[in-house]
């Protein structure tokens, strides 16, 4: 099967049409250019009122217009005008659905020409959006209405779609949410239309062909009709019943829905012009109502006029809000999709705005407000969406390359130097605080003890390393503290570096909530080992004290100490002096095997060290230190700079995938 959109990137301008059961919307948009335009046929309005108005001996009136026309004419006038409205539904069952659609359409493009509107359907690529739903038979109606009407051979889009592409360009739908799992609710004027997208594909999709915004039309028309007695046979006698219950409730309903949205505790009170008043309309009032909802008598003779189906005829109560909970739950069900595995929810079509319909997505699916979102003209979102469909191809390509083109340099440049910082710092505030804590304390202790007192240097050994063990739980505490901090920021800022990366090239990164190790995955990583000698540095200490009084001994002239470790030359004049008393007193071979349990006189020991070779030993102990934390910390560094390149290839794998969409 040809994918939709496989012929589209050709550079061809665009006409895309939204065609509404209550409200119709064009949206024109150049093929190589990202600058949607809605035709405002209606004024100063996005759409336009899908009615149609047949005058004997004149043409038919569209939209608004003929609305208006009816609505102002007098009894005697209307004896020749016969009004139709809410007909898409129907145009593959009932043959005069199928008439009002085709004049309609038509009606659109004359009146455009009249208006000088560049909406010519010729040398353009015309998409017409259709429910996902809706089968072979109201598709192949829909093209054969199109093309009588002057649309040439449109391209049927589902409407999901059009709402993802919308989203995508508006930049609040990254492209990896958006091929994750994705629920596109399209509850307009006629239909209610529910539609799973997996991998910008539709996965599923089901609905309800008749629950749509008209029954709430009509629910508030019987409200209006119990509140003025009278009313219904006085607009039967004067033929308004259809224009009141179609256009004028229409308003009083979305004007209600917005207040109920605001605040539901305030009753609201609206005129119908001259027809009647409602008044103390409470949200506690609309539910019973929509729970036992009956359509009217002017509503059950309209959609006979129209040829409609018996479900769309009969007068058995149904419960309004109840029919829209079962509608999502059972394709949930028959599509066997979790609803764990729905990341965003996307709301179309004027009747998304009722209060209930968010309601009862974050009761059944769980998920939270902030997952659900709804463009500012819900009504107009599906007809941009696929206006936007080839510039969108181009400009994601464009846009794609020169982002994968770049990427290289933004790690050298920013990410590892970032993370170099970060680990540097790290392990320089490890460093000092070992230093300070356990160089300064016990070890110097240890050191002056052994100057004033004598003694032999393995007693000297196992006194710092008992220093040490003591202290092996405060180093090990002090590294799971930096390596949590190191966790916690860092992943802050090299993902705010990445997105902005990714916004200063026309896209919107995806969180990621797994891509990161937590707080105690990452102490593990950089606690110290305790069977690492240098994370033990009194241990060091006390090796390169051994090794290299023995190198002096055995003639090494303290070379051997200066790459010893953290003793290094700062031990080595005091230790040749220590090697020196040896060889007078007890020869070259006993010095060699002899020397640590030898006892020292303080004499020799209090030449060991000055202050200035302290100074000397701590410093080195802190560089020594520093490089092996740095060296932790940077391994800890180069894997979350690492997870920020998967995160990269995650969003060019997302983005591949859409560009095929498109």
């Amino acid at each position: 099967m040809t994918h939709p959109f496989e012929a589209s990137g050709t550079g061809r301008n665009v006409l895309a049409v939204d065609f509404g059961t209550a409200t119709t919307y064009l949206c024109k948009c150049p093929g190589d250019q990202l600058s949607p335009q809605g035709v405002l046929l209606g004024g100063e309005k996005d759409g336009v009122a899908t009615a149609l108005l047949y005058r004997q001996g004149r043409e038919p009136l569209v939209g608004d217009e003929a609305l208006a026309e009816f609505g102002e004419a007098t009894e005697r006038e209307r004896r020749g005008y016969e009004l139709r409205a809410q007909f898409k539904p129907d145009i593959a069952r009932g043959r005069d659905a199928a008439r009002y659609a085709g004049d309609f359409l038509a009606g659109l493009l004359r009146e455009a020409r009249r208006q000088r509107l560049d909406v010519e359907p010729e040398g353009r690529e015309v998409f017409f959006g259709v429910p996902s739903e809706a089968d072979a038979e109201f598709r192949s109606a829909l093209v054969r209405i199109a093309r009588e009407a002057g649309y040439g051979d449109i391209q049927c889009v589902d409407e999901p779609l059009g709402a993802l592409a919308y989203h995508v360009f508006h930049r609040d739908l990254p492209a990896r949410d958006a091929l994750r799992g994705l629920l596109v609710v399209d509850f307009g004027g006629g239909t209610c239309d529910f539609s799973f997208l997996r991998r910008g594909r539709v996965g599923a999709s089901w609905g309800d062909m008749t629950l749509g915004g008209r029954l709430f039309d009509d629910l508030i028309y019987s409200w209006l009709l119990d509140q003025n007695p009278g009313l219904e046979d006085r607009l039967r006698a004067s033929g308004d019943e259809f224009f009141v219950q179609t256009h004028l409730c229409r308003e009083i309903k979305e004007a209600f829905s917005r207040s109920m949205a605001r605040d539901r505790s305030k009753p609201f009170s609206r005129g119908a012009r001259h027809y009647g008043r409602l008044t103390a309309m409470t949200w506690e009032d609309f539910l019973l109502r929509a729970q036992a909802f009956r359509p009217s008598g002017a509503f059950q003779r309209f959609q006979r006029s129209l040829g409609a189906g018996p479900e769309a005829l009969s007068s058995e109560p149904a419960d309004l809000v109840g029919r829209f909970r079962r509608t999502l739950t059972e394709g949930f069900l028959r599509g066997r999709i979790s609803p764990g595995e729905i990341r965003f929810v996307v709301l179309t079509g004027g009747s998304s705005q009722w209060p209930f319909v968010a309601d009862v997505l974050k009761e059944e699916l769980g998920v939270g407000e902030d997952r659900i979102m709804r463009s500012d003209r819900p009504n107009a979102a599906i007809a941009e969406g696929l206006a936007l469909f080839p510039a969108l191809r181009r400009s994601h390509r464009e846009a794609r390359r020169a982002l994968e083109e770049d990427f290289p340099r933004f790690c050298v440049q920013e990410l590892e130097p970032l993370g170099r910082r970060y680990a540097v710092a790290a392990a320089r505030e490890e460093a000092e605080i070992v230093t300070r804590e356990l160089f300064d304390g016990p070890i110097l202790q240890r050191l002056r003890l052994f100057q004033e007192r004598g003694g032999s240097l393995g007693q000297l050994r196992r006194e710092l390393e008992e220093a040490a063990a003591a202290f092996s739980p405060r180093h090990r505490e002090i590294g799971v503290r930096l390596g949590q901090g190191l966790l916690e920021e860092l992943p802050k800022e090299l993902g705010g570096r990445t997105e902005d990366f990714f916004r200063h090239h026309g896209f919107q990164m995806a969180e990621d909530e797994e891509a990161l190790p937590s707080p105690v995955e990452g102490a593990i990583l950089v606690a110290p080992d305790p069977l690492d000698p240098l994370s033990r540095p009194a241990e060091t200490l006390v090796l390169a004290l051994f090794a290299g009084a023995g190198a002096v001994v055995s003639g090494g002239g303290g070379m051997a100490l200066i790459a010893s470790g953290p003793l290094g030359l700062a031990i080595g004049a005091g230790l040749g002096l220590v090697a020196g008393w040896t060889l007078l007193t007890q020869g070259r071979e006993w010095s060699r095997h002899k020397l640590e349990d030898l006892s020292l006189p303080p004499a020799v020991t209090r030449s060991l060290w000055s202050g200035k070779a302290l100074k000397a030993l701590r410093d080195k102990f802190l560089e020594d230190l520093t490089q092996n934390a740095e060296t932790n910390l940077s391994s800890l560094a180069q894997e979350l700079v690492h997870r920020e390149t998967l995160r990269y290839e995650g969003e060019m794998g997302a983005l591949s995938e859409l560009q095929k969409l498109f």
